[in-house]
């Protein structure tokens, strides 16, 4: 996996994450989606994906919270957030795990916010996928 082969620095640097994020304490968010793979039901996996998008602002303004800037993240700054804590999640069974959620979850779950993290994950295991072709062709 990428995240073995290069150092944070360079991995902050390929997803384009802001700099002022490098000192914040994403474990959390990391821990939750380790933990996604370790959960048997597409209910569970959904509710957990849900809580550690939640988490991603909420690191940012903990990280913050006696400063004026940089206590809010944009869009912009989400999915580069969130690519990094996923990388450093480790996940093994990723595509797997998409696919359980996708095909054996309620349409009504993968709506709302819901659905912009399981896309999120769609989206960011991509990304993923691509650092690691680039990463091994050389480029």
């Amino acid at each position: 996996l990428i995240v073995q082969l290069l150092k944070p620095n360079a991995i902050r640097s390929l997803l384009y994450l802001d700099e002022r994020f490098a000192d914040v304490d994403f474990s959390e968010i990391i821990s939750a989606l380790k933990a996604i793979e370790t959960i048997s039901t597409p209910f569970s996996k959904m509710e957990l994906l849900l809580y550690a998008t939640r988490l991603i602002p909420l690191c940012v303004s903990r990280h913050y919270a006696n400063k004026v800037e940089g206590a809010s993240i944009g869009a912009d700054d989400f999915l580069p957030i969130f690519v990094f804590c996923l990388l450093h999640s480790l996940p093994m069974y990723l595509s797997s795990n998409i696919e359980i959620m996708t095909t054996f979850t309620d349409s009504f779950l993968q709506s709302g916010e819901s659905g912009y993290a399981l896309t999120s994950l769609e989206t960011a295991a991509g990304v993923i996928n691509k650092l690691e072709v680039q990463e091994s062709i050389g480029n």
